[in-house]
Parts: C-alpha cells; structure tokens; sequence
C-alpha cells in the first residue's frame, strides 16, 4: 500500500541550465547522507553496475554534492564484498575501471522503505573517468539501465520500485543557441506516441539495448545491415572498419594522433542511421567539434562488426526503452521546454539546458 501511495506522489524533476559541452543522460537522486541535495547520477546504457564516489577519497577534486559520505548515512549497511567494475571503451569515451566496497543502503521516499545496493568507489584507473560527464563535468556516479536482470548493485530495481512504469526516455534537442538534454524514468510509454517513428525489440540475446536491421552510411557509399547498441555514454559513432573507412575515404578526412580531422565543415554531408528502413540523419554538427580552427570527427571504428550509436545519434532524436515489453521506441523530441518539464506523478524526470559558447 506504502509503494503504491508513493507512485502517486512521486515526482522529482529538475531543471538546470550550464554552459558547458555537456549532454550525458542523468538522472537526479537523493541519498541518506544528505537528503537535501539532489544528486546527479550518469545514466549508462550498456552496464547494470551502480557506483557512487566515496568522499574520503573524491571530496576535494569533485565537491560535496558530487560525492556521497558512507559515514553520514545511518541506514547504510557495508557488505563483505568488494566491489569493482571495468567500462569498456567500444561504449564509452575510453576504457576505465572503479574499485571499492559494495554497500546496501535506503533509497529516499517518504513513505516506501526501499533498498539497494551499489558501490562505494574510492580508486578510478584508466583514461577517463567514468564519473565525468563528457565534457569533464563531475557526476556523483552512474547508473546502470541496461536489460540485465541480475547483478552486483539494484539501483535499477529499486527505482523502478518506485516509478510508474519500467521505461527509460531521453532526447537531445539542439536550438540556435543551446542543446536541451531530456532523461525521464518511468513515464508512460503513450507521452511519445504522438511522435513516434518506429519501434523495435531488442535482441533477446545479449543483456544490451541491442537492435537489428541497422545501416550507418553517407549518401554514396554502401553499408551493410548490422545490429547496434545503444550507449548513453559513448561521445561518438562507432562503426565498423568498412563503413569507418569508406566515409573517412568520402569526408577526405586527416588522421593526426588518432583522431580525424576535417577543415571545412560545410563539406561534409549528413551521416544516415537506417532502422528497418526508417532513415534517420545526423547532422555534421552533432557528429564533430571544433578544434584550433579544424574540426575533429566523433567517429571511430571497432571490430565487432556492430554500430555504437552513442550521443551524436541522441541529437534531434529521441528513444524509450521498455523493460517490460523489451522493446526499444524512437520518437521525434518537441522542442518546447515547458512540455519537456511537464510534471508526470509517479516519474523521475531531469532536463538540462546547455548553452552553447
């Protein structure tokens, strides 16, 4: 009765606005140790692991709201496990590790005892920090959304013991001067509706948000129909070694330090993402930056012969994931701001606007 009176209540929506490159998912929570901040969580599609910085280690170069303090909390309960998660570089920025201790503690509401596991982090090793947003920007940890049932933390479970509805949406929308990042948890899969262009299982063999029938492409070159995973925390497209080579080969882009580079933007074309058909077109400014007067290609290549559609993908379109129903919806984002802070009780919503310099 508590957990359902608490899905009427329950909304925790935020709005901020930061000038920065910033356009990772997050999710807003309030932890024991001090429930009057509201803490921002890296969604990650492509993990189930939980983790959260310790203070003791995080306090100086992160800040106190980007940290949690074990001490502070008196519901928290220290388990014998370690802890220790490796993220791969195929969905992610870099490849990077965390390690710490495993931890139980309650999630907040005022009327449901909820609890859940997750990682207290205290060394992070690699070149990125899986704790930092894309931009560089301090998160007090991530949150593992990916269709996984069973794993060392349950953040996910706890949540969605919580919300409405097992769902997961996200949009980037790009206006002249700025990028409005969306995430929303639990909110009913019949919002998009209105503006949804296609939906699709997810692969039923793999714990990823995993999708088939894709092809990455420009205009003039081919692709072949491969699958692609969906990240939240990949900056880039990631292609195989055919469709990488053949439109760096069209964009007659320079290699330097491993990176490619192009002078002219506007010689460059849309890149078409086709699901079933569907086509989809990422524009050249969602899929470089700026670098000293040149532009630096998010574009990279791996060798399992699977597309990575990570935030370049995210900009100007829109996705629900459905846990439930395993299926993964893509939708056309309003660029209205006050639709996108529309309150929905029983959801967990955060919308960041990020101007742009």
């Amino acid at each position: 009765m508590a957990v359902k009176l608490f899905k009427k209540l329950l909304f925790l929506g935020l709005l901020s606005v930061s000038f920065a490159d910033n356009l990772s998912f997050k999710l807003g929570l309030r932890l024991e140790d001090n429930l009057n901040d509201v803490r921002n969580f890296i969604v990650d599609t492509t993990s189930s692991n939980d983790f959260v910085l310790n203070s003791r280690q995080f306090l100086r170069p992160a800040g106190k709201h980007n940290t949690f303090n074990p001490d502070k909390s008196s519901t928290l309960e220290k388990l014998t496990r370690q802890y220790s998660v490796d993220y791969i570089e195929l969905y992610n920025d870099a490849n990077s590790s965390v390690k710490g201790i495993l931890v139980e503690d309650a999630l907040f509401s005022p009327v449901a005892n909820v609890r859940f596991r997750f990682g207290v982090v205290d060394t992070v090793e690699g070149q990125v920090n899986p704790a930092k947003s894309n931009d560089g920007q301090w998160s007090v940890g991530r949150v593992g959304l990916d269709r996984s049932t069973k794993g060392q933390t349950t953040l996910k479970q706890g949540l969605f013991d919580l919300v409405l509805e097992h769902t997961l949406c996200g949009s980037i929308v790009e206006s002249e001067d700025a990028h409005i990042v969306s995430t929303d948890l639990g909110y009913p899969s019949s919002r998009y509706e209105s503006s949804k262009i296609i939906a699709i299982p997810a692969e039923t063999n793999s714990n990823l948000w995993k999708i088939s029938s894709v092809k990455v492409s420009l205009q003039n070159t081919q692709s072949s129909v491969r699958s692609a995973v969906l990240s939240t925390t990949l900056d880039a497209l990631s292609l195989p070694v055919n469709e990488f080579s053949g439109i760096i080969k069209e964009f007659g882009a320079v290699k330097e330090n491993g990176e490619y580079y192009v002078e002219d933007l506007s010689k460059l074309s849309n890149i078409l993402v086709s699901v079933k058909e569907i086509v989809f077109e990422v524009k050249p400014s969602a899929f470089t930056e700026p670098v000293n007067q040149r532009y630096r290609l998010k574009l990279r290549s791996n060798t399992e012969n699977v597309f990575v559609l990570g935030t370049p993908f995210w900009i100007n379109n829109g996705y629900c994931l459905d846990f439930v129903k395993n299926e993964v919806t893509f939708f056309k984002p309003s660029q209205d701001l006050s639709l996108l802070q529309k309150k929905v009780n029983g959801a967990i919503s955060n919308v960041e606007v990020v101007r742009k310099h």
